[in-house]
């Protein structure tokens, strides 16, 4: 608790204050810093993913600080420790970022994690030449630099997780038709905003709903849905080919422009899915906005049956007031990919507790290794209750190789759109791409 403190003051002290730091350099013994691009960092979500993987890399470093202090230039360690600090941006201003990394820079910072893709305009090429000559490296999280300059950017196959958690969702539903038929079986999901990494999560639940609605010969499919339903009333194999197919709804405006609870945008879009559209399963890809989503089912007269698939983390545990309305959550790997790449950045390689140099670590971050998304390993779904009985079914090499299928389309379609400068690009692309029609980047399951 006294180490807490400690930190959270010497945070406090450093976010409130940049006077008095540009004028000399506090002598670096190699810190990691953590820069949130706005928003709570203890949040059970996505920015505390990044604290706890960087917490645990500290962690494991000090332990086998002995061993790593004699590897050659890496003395210093045996007399110090490793130290996790971190800054909570006030909002996600590129000025504001900008000073953020140069504070931590000046509080001894040896690699910095920065946490969200508000990040990318922050980190110009000058920035970045500018820390490399400092020996500082950046690790930007969820999202990605074209031509990084000793900045790993870690991106993950959020499609393939999308995929596996509205097949899941389609699955249960389709078992659970008889308290939804009333309103027809639909399914929808609304984003933040129009970025690659949104539209990721969402064009994989698309096709996790195409999947099921089309490939119902798959006998794979009919096990799973008895499996959730009562062993006295199974379903029939005629019934499951020729019923319940479930509609995907897309609606004219399916991003709140923010992430923050409460807007207009997000209220209006929650209360037409839920209210207005009758959704039985909704996708929320916008942080904090899932509230406002978990409210309106909530306080709705007509739909309080609604269902909710989480993203990023087993969201039941961020909000466990509402854990049997969320069936799974599409999961990205954050805390494992930061903390295995924050011993890439000390040129270090820790695998099954074992510490060794790591002489090529600068591929990781000079872009000389390509930086692709991070799939096996780094995606996947959440073992809630509701699909517990089918959820190692969903996690085999069968579904897994599905999964990759529709991130070789989305791979296609980001290709595509990489030298389109449109701020709309990835709302056009989420509303006329993405698309059973659209046979170009349609997976070829």
């Amino acid at each position: 608790m006294k180490t807490f403190l400690r930190v959270a003051s010497a945070t406090l002290l450093i976010s409130s204050s940049t006077a008095g730091l540009t004028g000399c350099s506090i002598s670096s013994i190699g810190d990691v810093w953590i820069i949130t691009d706005g928003g709570d960092l203890f949040d059970k979500a996505f920015n505390q993913q990044v604290l706890e993987g960087a917490q645990e890399f500290t962690d494991n470093f000090n332990k086998n600080r002995t061993i790593i202090g004699k590897f050659p230039g890496d003395e210093i360690w045996q007399s110090q420790k490793m130290r996790c600090r971190w800054i909570i941006s006030r909002d996600n201003d590129v000025s504001t970022l900008q000073n953020n990394y140069n504070l931590a820079a000046f509080a001894g910072a040896k690699t910095i994690v920065l946490a969200g893709f508000h990040h990318l305009e922050a980190l110009t090429p000058k920035i970045q030449n500018f820390y490399k000559a400092l020996g500082i490296r950046f690790i930007l999280v969820d999202a990605q630099l074209e031509n990084p300059i000793d900045v790993a950017s870690l991106t993950y196959s959020a499609e393939q997780s999308g995929f596996l958690a509205g097949l899941a969702g389609a699955i249960w539903l389709v078992a659970n038709h008889e308290a939804y038929d009333s309103n027809g079986l639909k399914m929808s999901t609304f984003g933040g905003l129009p970025a690659q990494t949104i539209v990721s999560y969402m064009m994989g639940y698309y096709w996790g709903v195409y999947y099921f609605n089309n490939f119902r010969t798959n006998n794979d499919l009919l096990k799973m849905v008895n499996d959730l339903r009562p062993n006295t009333n199974p379903m029939s194999s005629s019934d499951f080919t020729s019923k319940y197919k479930i509609s995907f709804d897309k609606i004219a405006k399916q991003f709140t422009g923010g992430f923050e609870s409460g807007t207009k945008d997000s209220k209006s879009i929650t209360s037409q899915l839920i209210d207005g559209n009758r959704e039985d399963i909704v996708m929320p890809v916008a942080g904090a906005q899932t509230i406002d989503l978990l409210s309106t089912i909530k306080n709705s007269s007509i739909n309080r049956n609604a269902k909710v698939i989480g993203v990023d983390v087993d969201q039941t545990k961020q909000y466990d007031y509402a854990k049997n309305t969320f069936l799974t959550s599409a999961l990205k790997g954050i805390h494992a990919s930061v903390s295995n790449w924050l011993w890439y950045a000390f040129n270090l390689n820790y695998d099954k507790s074992v510490v060794q140099p790591l002489n090529d670590a600068s591929k990781y971050f000079d872009g000389t290794k390509p930086q692709v998304s991070l799939g096996k390993g780094y995606t996947g779904i959440s073992d809630n209750d509701a699909i517990n009985l089918i959820y190692q079914n969903l996690v085999s090499a069968s579904y897994e190789l599905l999964a990759q299928k529709v991130t070789a389309a989305f791979n296609i379609l980001s290709n595509d759109l990489a030298t389109n400068s449109s701020s709309s690009k990835w709302e056009d692309a989420w509303q006329t791409k993405i698309d059973d029609k659209e046979l170009k980047y349609k997976p070829k399951f």
